[in-house]
């Protein structure tokens, strides 16, 4: 775990490790999987169903596009990989608000998963628990003080805009994907948290906390991540009793081995 003076609870450096071979339904804890997504493979677009692939038209950008199109390929091989059905028979849909699950094979309805992207690089989490992802590139000053005073507490405000510029944006991004996964484990947006800002809570511990009551009565907990140096992440899910194992799609390992580890310098750039 890394604990910088300036940032108010534990984070997470994940050891990203090779798959095992036997991966099934059953697992334990969560499982998340680092996806290195800056090159769309030839096989790719092949794999995603219709509504995937009219979504990734969407994107003006062609880059982005293959990373969408890289990304969601990714996905179902991960997820084949758990329930032994090929990656384009897996039926996926959304609930009303958004939030994905697999829909067929019916008997897989119970495996949970989330994929959040940035840039080059994604987080899958795959569980037997709802949960919640997600990955951010740090980015610029403007955006963090613009955004601090809409979805943190005014404490947690105060306390960012007070530090160095490094540290701010390091210090909200995590704030940010906190909040993102909390709100996508409940199958929400963080849209939902504008104009109704709420305050982190530190545990003993690994886990982070929310100052606000869960609206069906469970309570939810997150652990702050730095995925690889530049990037912050988090992943959230019911109570504190799960682990994480850390794995690296094919393709990621290669990624993480081109990256200088994470030292306290790197993390607050």
């Amino acid at each position: 775990m890394t604990k910088l003076p300036s940032i108010p609870f534990h984070v997470d450096n994940p050891i990203w490790k090779h798959p095992p071979a036997d991966l099934h339904c059953d697992l334990e804890g969560i499982h998340l999987w680092l996806l290195d997504c800056a090159r769309q493979g030839p096989d790719a677009a092949a794999m995603l169903d219709d509504a995937e692939r009219v979504r990734a038209s969407r994107f003006l950008s062609a880059s982005k596009r293959a990373r969408f199109i890289e990304a969601h390929a990714q996905l179902r091989r991960i997820l084949a990989a758990y329930t032994a059905v090929d990656p384009k028979e897996l039926v996926l849909s959304h609930s009303s608000e958004g939030k994905p699950r697999i829909a067929a094979p019916e008997e897989f309805s119970s495996l949970h998963f989330n994929l959040s992207h940035s840039e080059d690089l994604a987080l899958l989490a795959v569980a037997r628990l709802e949960v919640g992802v997600d990955i951010e590139l740090i980015r610029d000053t403007v955006r963090s003080c613009r955004l601090a005073r809409l979805i943190l507490g005014a404490g947690e405000s105060e306390h960012l805009l007070r530090l160095p510029e490094n540290e701010m944006n390091l210090v909200f991004h995590l704030h940010w994907t906190l909040r993102e996964a909390f709100c996508k484990a409940r199958g929400k947006g963080i849209l939902s948290l504008l104009g109704n800002a709420v305050s982190l809570t530190r545990t003993q511990g690994p886990f982070v906390g929310m100052d606000a009551a869960p609206p069906d009565g469970t309570e939810l907990y997150a652990r702050a991540l730095f995925p690889l140096p530049g990037y912050v992440g988090a992943v959230a899910a019911p109570g504190r009793e799960w682990d994480l194992m850390c794995y690296a799609a094919p393709g990621g390992l290669d990624r993480i081995a081109m990256i200088a580890p994470v030292t306290s310098k790197t993390l607050a750039r």
